[in-house]
């Protein structure tokens, strides 16, 4: 005799939710080991989902892991809702450079949210609570040669032009649920987040940090809308040719990441402005927004 369970009084009824998804992995240190820190997928309904791993950052990971394991798996899982919204899934890229896609798995539940439940529980850093925090403004810790330019080129800048001083830091909240994003100088006509290539630093996440700055560039063009400034690029610092210090095979990954973030710019229409020191950056940021011109 087949017996019905769901007929059954007090019996718990049967997942009959089902679903396709995905882990976003991000590289730790070596390379090799991976985290994931988001998923995403889809209800065999067509139904989009996308969720962060953690509800907050992480101290015990090593350097600024912990942080860009809970922001960058927030921008992905943002990303991949903004895509679905009027795009199919399948065509949607990751938004930040450095991470990749897991293999497809499937996951059921009872409805939507326990179907996200049970996706991210098979994800080792989930921390499998029933609630998730309040969203919160997290900010990476930026690496030293990214702090060092960006302030220089604050002081070249605030030289010949004080009045620019509360363009610099400008804080906007992108996502509509009240999680803060900043932007290194929004002017008038010119918006630029600063991000330093140095081949010789030991972080996994500089490069992936510098196309979130991207990232958050491009959704503040949205946010602007018809006010949006005149040029949003993303200003790189890179090292000067011709330093003993840096192997041609170390100068060779500059361009290669250069072209890579160019590429990415290139598809949300915003632009990579390479400068080798701050005097250019800032010559760079004070024409534009000072004259109006760029080429």
């Amino acid at each position: 005799m087949i017996v019905d369970f769901d007929s059954v009084p007090g019996f718990p009824p049967l997942p009959d939710v089902e679903a396709l998804a995905k882990m976003v992995l991000m590289p730790l240190t070596s390379g090799i080991e991976t985290l994931a820190i988001a998923v995403v997928g889809h209800l065999v309904d067509g139904t989009p989902f996308a969720r962060r791993v953690l509800s907050n950052p992480l101290a015990c990971l090593p350097n600024d892991l912990g942080a860009a394991a809970f922001s960058f798996g927030g921008i992905v899982a943002s990303d991949f809702l903004r895509w679905t919204d009027s795009q199919p899934a399948s065509n949607w890229n990751l938004p930040l450079i450095g991470l990749r896609l897991g293999p497809e798995f499937s996951v059921d539940g009872y409805d939507l949210e326990s179907v996200i439940a049970n996706a991210l529980s098979q994800c080792a850093l989930f921390p499998q609570r029933e609630k998730e925090a309040h969203e919160q403004l997290v900010v990476i810790p930026r690496g030293h040669d990214e702090v060092r330019f960006m302030q220089s080129v604050r002081q070249y800048v605030l030289k010949s032009r004080p009045v620019l001083e509360n363009s610099f830091g400008r804080k906007f909240t992108l996502s509509g649920r009240g999680e803060g994003d900043e932007i290194d100088f929004v002017g008038n006509h010119y918006a630029t987040c600063f991000a330093a290539i140095n081949p010789k630093s030991r972080s996994k996440v500089r490069v992936t940090r510098a196309s979130a700055a991207l990232w958050r560039l491009a959704r503040a063009r949205d946010a602007f809308g018809f006010a949006a400034p005149q040029l949003i690029e993303l200003t790189a610092w890179i090292p000067p040719e011709g330093l003993p210090i840096y192997s041609s095979s170390e100068y060779e990954s500059v361009h290669e990441v250069v072209e890579e973030l160019a590429e990415q710019a290139r598809r949300e229409d915003l632009r990579v402005f390479a400068a080798s020191d701050a005097i250019l950056a800032g010559a760079r940021l004070l024409e534009v927004e000072t004259t109006q011109r760029f080429s």
